[in-house]
Order: C-alpha cells, then sequence, then structure tokens
C-alpha cells in the first residue's frame, strides 16, 4: 500500500544567488519557470525567498 505525500519545494533557498550556484532562480522569469518544472515532477507546493 502506498502512502500519499505533499512535495514542497524551495526553488530559491534563503541565501544562495548567481554567484555560489548559476542555476539559482533569481528572476521572475526564472522563478517562475523552475517553480512549473518542479510542479511537472510532482511538487504540489512551492515555498519562495523574496530578493531584492
Amino acid at each position: 500500500m502506498s502512502k500519499p505525500c505533499i512535495i514542497c519545494v524551495a526553488i530559491t533557498g534563503s541565501v544562495p544567488t548567481k554567484e555560489n550556484n548559476p542555476a539559482v532562480p533569481v528572476t521572475i522569469e526564472e522563478q517562475i519557470e523552475s517553480t512549473q518544472e518542479a510542479f511537472e515532477a510532482g511538487a504540489s507546493i512551492a515555498h519562495c525567498h523574496v530578493r531584492n
């Protein structure tokens, strides 16, 4: 028997920048694309940190 679960993805993390990781989504467009990809992979909650 399988157990249901909720998958939450934190697309940006709280501190990483492009200098730390070139793949971290920083722009709105990148964050939308990353969230869509996570949704298509099964995530149902997206946890995002706002950047200046």
